[in-house]
């Protein structure tokens, strides 16, 4: 889905793309995904991420 929104951003030329995620560990170190991972790493558009914190009842 990353590489997807990615093209449709180059697209379209949005001022900002909203983005959102549960904050998780990876190897201890926060973690939002691998679509959000991949658009901040790889999208020149300004990003904006929404973060919740993860679920207790889901560890």
């Amino acid at each position: 889905m990353g590489p997807e929104i990615a093209r449709a951003a180059s697209e379209r030329n949005p001022d900002l793309l909203v983005l959102s995620s549960q904050l998780r560990s990876y190897s201890g170190q926060p973690f939002l995904g691998h679509h959000v991972e991949y658009l901040l790493e790889r999208t020149s558009r300004t990003v904006a991420v929404v973060v919740f914190p993860a679920n207790p009842a889901d560890s």
